[in-house]
């Protein structure tokens, strides 16, 4: 009983930490730093928009999420990415991210 309850304590701090959101600006330049290896320019600070609901659908569709990434330069980006959390077990990879150019 004691192994079971060590064990418990051990498991718990770990299954909390996997919720824990990422850092204020943390999303924004992960975008950024998308659309740059794109081969798209992006100057600071990023400012993430809700994508069309048509955007959303297509990307969804595709097991990505859908954003519009307004960089300060005034160029604007349709960026897609996987979810955070890694796919289930036995399921496909998640696909990789899209950037497309707005403007």
């Amino acid at each position: 009983m004691r192994n079971w309850i060590v064990a418990a304590l051990l498991l718990l701090p770990m299954s909390a930490g996997a919720d824990v959101p990422p850092p204020p600006g943390a999303l924004e330049a992960f975008r950024r730093d998308l659309i740059r290896k794109a081969g798209y320019e992006c100057a600071d600070p990023v400012v993430l928009r809700q994508a069309t609901s048509e955007q959303e659908e297509s990307f969804r569709q595709k097991r990505l999420q859908a954003n519009v990434a307004q960089c300060s330069n005034g160029k604007r980006y349709l960026v897609a990415t996987p979810p955070r959390r890694p796919p289930p077990p036995g399921e496909a990879p998640w696909p990789e991210p899209v950037v497309q150019p707005l403007n």
